[in-house]
């Protein structure tokens, strides 16, 4: 076998490789195209799944489009969540060419952040429960101010937004800090404790803070 005909046939074996896992990632999921007005989008979700998973909104980078994403669709899919996956103005099959000026958040990013928020909310009206984001380069600017406009909206139980209450604090809102004000910063940890009150040194000590959660996910798969 001559060295041509050889890498043919490696090529083969490796396009038919691929196939045979793409296929395997769709077994078992119902896979829908939509649009969510002229954004083209596919909906995924288990077959005959009775109580459908948690919302995942699924957004591709620069140049990218839905297929780019598919195998965290997939997985997602496969793992119990529905997935709703899209292609951004100007990417993949989306028949509205993207505009604006790519440098101003005004711009390009408003109308990415315009078109992504639709999304969520179609999320929303096909789901029940909290919805997720999840994005790659370009996507994940355009996710996180997306999120961020969509918590303004939050209202707490006397019905006050989130924006209305930012707002209320004036200049003290998204003001920066100064780091010239500051000589240096440290971080103590509790190992240090024993020393610090050995050495008889006054310290400041932090009765309450933020609380956290840590989970541990594992996305398997292709690419």
């Amino acid at each position: 076998m001559t060295p041509l005909r050889f890498l043919a046939v490696f090529a083969g074996l490796l396009i038919g490789l691929s196939v045979v896992m793409l296929e395997r990632g769709r077994a078992g999921l119902e896979i829908s195209d939509i649009m969510v007005g002229t954004t083209p989008a596919t909906l995924y979700q288990r077959l005959g799944a009775e109580d459908p998973g948690p919302m995942v909104v699924v957004a591709h980078g620069f140049a990218g489009s839905r297929p780019i994403m598919q195998a965290y669709s997939f997985n997602l899919a496969q793992a119990g969540y529905q997935v709703l996956a899209f292609d951004f103005q100007g990417h993949g099959r989306n028949p509205v060419p993207m505009s604006g000026d790519v440098t101003q958040i005004d711009g390009t990013t408003a109308r990415l952040i315009g078109e992504t928020r639709k999304l969520i909310a179609k999320a929303r009206d096909l789901s029940v429960g909290p919805i997720a984001v999840l994005g790659h380069s370009m996507a994940t600017d355009v996710l996180i101010r997306a999120a961020l406009a969509e918590a303004d909206a939050v209202k707490d139980t006397d019905g006050i937004t989130l924006a209305a209450a930012r707002a209320a604090l004036g200049a003290r809102s998204g003001a920066d800090i100064n780091p010239a004000q500051f000589t240096g910063y440290i971080e103590l940890h509790i190992e240090q404790g024993p020393t610090l009150d050995t050495a008889g040194e006054q310290i400041g000590v932090v009765t309450d803070i933020v609380g956290y959660r840590e989970i541990m996910v594992t996305l398997s798969g292709q690419q």
